[in-house]
Protein backbone atom coordinates (compact mmCIF):
# COMPACT_ATOMS: atom_id res chain seq x y z
CA UNK A 1 0.00 0.00 0.00
CA UNK A 2 1.27 3.46 -0.85
CA UNK A 3 2.55 5.36 2.21
CA UNK A 4 0.07 8.24 1.85
CA UNK A 5 -2.76 5.78 1.32
CA UNK A 6 -1.76 3.88 4.46
CA UNK A 7 -1.47 7.14 6.41
CA UNK A 8 -4.98 8.14 5.33
CA UNK A 9 -6.36 4.72 6.25
CA UNK A 10 -4.89 4.92 9.75
CA UNK A 11 -6.16 8.49 10.11
CA UNK A 12 -9.65 7.38 9.05
CA UNK A 13 -9.59 4.55 11.58
CA UNK A 14 -8.49 6.89 14.36
CA UNK A 15 -11.25 9.38 13.48
CA UNK A 16 -13.82 6.58 13.37
CA UNK A 17 -12.81 5.26 16.79
CA UNK A 18 -12.71 8.78 18.19
CA UNK A 19 -16.29 9.36 17.00
CA UNK A 20 -17.44 6.02 18.39
CA UNK A 21 -15.93 6.97 21.74
CA UNK A 22 -17.70 10.34 21.59
CA UNK A 23 -14.41 12.05 22.31
CA UNK A 24 -12.69 15.11 20.85
CA UNK A 25 -9.36 15.60 19.12
CA UNK A 26 -8.44 18.08 21.84
CA UNK A 27 -9.02 15.48 24.57
CA UNK A 28 -7.19 12.81 22.59
CA UNK A 29 -4.18 15.14 22.36
CA UNK A 30 -4.33 15.64 26.10
CA UNK A 31 -4.53 11.90 26.80
CA UNK A 32 -1.73 10.95 24.41
CA UNK A 33 0.60 13.91 24.80
CA UNK A 34 0.61 14.38 21.02
CA UNK A 35 0.65 18.12 20.18
CA UNK A 36 -2.49 19.38 18.42
CA UNK A 37 -0.53 20.57 15.36
CA UNK A 38 1.04 17.12 15.00
CA UNK A 39 -2.32 15.39 15.49
CA UNK A 40 -3.91 17.61 12.83
CA UNK A 41 -1.14 16.70 10.36
CA UNK A 42 -1.57 13.02 11.13
CA UNK A 43 -5.37 13.08 10.87
CA UNK A 44 -5.21 14.88 7.52
CA UNK A 45 -2.84 12.21 6.19
CA UNK A 46 -0.19 14.87 5.61
CA UNK A 47 2.28 12.86 7.71
CA UNK A 48 1.89 9.28 8.98
CA UNK A 49 1.40 8.32 12.60
CA UNK A 50 4.34 6.60 14.27
CA UNK A 51 3.71 3.19 15.78
CA UNK A 52 4.29 4.71 19.22
CA UNK A 53 1.58 7.31 18.54
CA UNK A 54 -0.81 4.63 17.32
CA UNK A 55 -0.18 2.62 20.49
CA UNK A 56 -0.84 5.69 22.67
CA UNK A 57 -4.02 6.51 20.75
CA UNK A 58 -5.27 2.93 21.02
CA UNK A 59 -4.65 2.99 24.76
CA UNK A 60 -6.45 6.33 25.13
CA UNK A 61 -9.42 5.08 23.09
CA UNK A 62 -9.36 1.68 24.83
CA UNK A 63 -9.16 -0.32 21.62
CA UNK A 64 -6.59 -2.83 20.42
CA UNK A 65 -3.80 -1.24 18.36
CA UNK A 66 -4.75 -3.56 15.50
CA UNK A 67 -8.09 -1.75 15.17
CA UNK A 68 -6.21 1.35 14.03
CA UNK A 69 -3.94 -0.38 11.53
CA UNK A 70 -4.81 -1.31 7.95
CA UNK A 71 -4.99 -5.03 7.17
CA UNK A 72 -1.65 -6.62 6.30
Amino acid sequence: MEQRGAALEVADRVIRQLMLAGDSVHHLCFLTGIPRVTMDRRLSGETPFTLNEIDRIAEALRVPTAHLLPPA
